[in-house]
Order: structure tokens, then sequence, then C-alpha cells
């Protein structure tokens, strides 16, 4: 094993906890990844899986101290996400999670993965959706299905309804980290609102991403993000921003490059707007935005109608 290790090779121990992967193992021979026995997550249930949850946090803590990235494959119920949000230790880097299927959310208070402590591992929906989302007792500073982001999410996507009280959006209220080939629908409200995040801070960025969601903010909306610090690449926007304060199509406000991007949905505020940006001190590359529908006509972008 460790020659394949000294030839640059990474080395994996698969169903962690059935079989020949035992501590044993763990302690005889070094690994890179260690992937969990899914007979573990497929015990959670939402108001019973104490056992269940000791065992994997348990094992994700003993990776994080081993220097191993540990991998969740094969989440597969809302009671397997639920515990992602509730127990799990989601604020390691070395976390990586993978969608088995379609998930359907039935409860109606939700709790956003990464409320408090960011979220700052690996998320794969590996082109499944989680629909129905629900934050809507506006009791969250993020709301989303991540409350906040710091790793990656990628490959996603959710359908949801989400209302915070500052930093709301349909896949996260923050965004720290990086996202990639997610699409959102449904509808979000809140002071910073996008219909993939509400807010996007200065490092990593958003790629080859979407959005349909019907967007109010009372500070700032934008389509796909209501505040942004980070580049926007190949994403657009097709939901309405409506609300107070200053709107854009895809970015309400924007400090960074944008390219080839565009949206299309209605663009309405009181304030400062723009059929793509709605306030813009950053750059924009080949993007462009649909005059005839967002009812803007600006130079924060291409109009094309």
């Amino acid at each position: 094993i460790e020659k394949f290790r000294t030839l640059g090779y990474e080395v994996w121990m698969d169903d962690f906890g059935s079989g020949y992967s035992s501590l044993n193992v763990l302690k005889d021979y070094n690994f890179d990844t260690i992937k969990f026995d899914m007979n573990f997550l497929r015990g959670f249930d939402i108001n019973r899986s104490d056992k269940a949850k000791y065992i994997i946090s348990s094992n994700l803590s003993m990776a994080r101290l081993m220097g191993m990235q540990a991998l969740a494959e094969g989440v597969e119920t809302e009671e397997q996400l639920y515990a992602m949000s509730m127990d799990l230790t989601v604020n390691k880097a070395q976390v990586y999670y993978q969608l088995a299927k379609d998930i359907t959310i039935t409860t109606t208070h939700w709790t956003p993965i990464g409320v408090y402590d960011a979220f700052a591992g690996t998320f794969d929906g590996n082109g499944y959706t989680i629909s129905a989302l629900k934050v809507s007792d506006g009791d969250y500073q993020y709301a989303g299905l991540f409350g906040q982001n710091n790793g990656n999410i990628k490959n996603l996507n959710v359908n949801g309804t989400i209302s915070g009280n500052r930093y709301a959006g349909v896949l996260a209220g923050m965004n720290r980290g990086n996202i990639s080939n997610c699409i959102t629908s449904g509808s979000v409200s809140g002071q910073y609102a996008g219909g993939l995040a509400g807010y996007s801070e200065s490092s990593g960025s958003v790629t080859a991403s979407g959005s349909t969601a019907s967007v109010n903010g009372s500070s700032y909306a934008g389509g796909v993000i209501g505040y942004n610090y980070r580049p926007v690449t190949n994403c657009y926007a097709q939901g309405n921003a409506l609300g107070d304060g200053t709107k854009g199509g895809l970015i309400g406000y924007n400090n960074s490059t944008v390219s080839n991007c565009y949206s299309i949905g209605v663009v309405a505020s009181t304030s400062t707007r723009g059929g793509l940006i709605g306030s813009n001190n950053g750059t924009i590359n080949s993007s462009y935005y649909n005059s005839g529908t967002s009812g803007q006509n600006d130079n924060k972008g291409t109009p094309v109608s």
C-alpha cells in the first residue's frame, strides 16, 4: 500500500464499518480517504437516530484527526440530509457527501446545513434534485438549503421557498466557497436575496449555474446573487427580481468579474436597478439581459430583445 502512495496513487478504504474494513486495518495501514458503509446512514431518523449519528460523527472526527478525507456516499433520504444539518461535523474540509437519489423535503421547518458552523466540505448532488424545501419563519440570519457554505457545492438541483431575516438563497444564504453546475427554482425573500445565494463573499467562484426562482429583497436582490464579491461565469437567471432597494436581473450589487451570463426576468424597484446588474463596481464580459422582459435598458451588460 505504501508503494502505491509513494508513486502518487491515492488509497481508499471502502465501506468502513463492515467486512474487512475495521479499526485494526486503519491502525496498520495509511489511507487517503475513508468511505463509510451506508448502512450507518440508512439508520438515520429525524426523531430517533442517536446511535447512528454518534457513530458517524465520531468517525468523521477520527478521519479528520488522522488526516483522511471522509466520504459519505449515497445520501438517499430527508432524514439523512437532516442529520447533516443537525449532528455531523459539516465544518470540516475532509468531509465529502454525495446524493444517491432525489429527495423531497416534508418538514415545514428546515434547519439550514451549516447555519451555525459553515459547511466546509464537498457536497455533490450527482445530478439529483432536492425539492419542497421550506425555510419560512425568518428566524435564521443565513437561510437556504445551506445557511453558510465555505466548501464546494456541485451538480445539485434545489426547489424551495426561502424566507430569511438577512441573507437568503435557495441554495445558500451566505456563500464563501465554490458553487458549480447547480440549478434552483422557487421563491426567495430576505434583506440580501438571490435565487442561488443571498451574499457571495470574496474567495472562490460561481460557475455554470442558474436559477428560475422569483426573488424579493428589501436591500439587494438578484436572480442569481443578491450581493456579490466573487467571479460569476456561465450563469443565467430567468426569475424576477423585485422589491425595494438595489435590484438586478442576475446580480443586485456586483464587485467582481461577470462573464458569459444572461438574465431574462422582470426587474422592478423604486431604487437602483438594472437588467443584468443593479449596481456595478466590477467587470462585465460578454453578458446580456433581455430589455423587453426586464423593462430595463442600461449599460451594465448588453441589452437584447
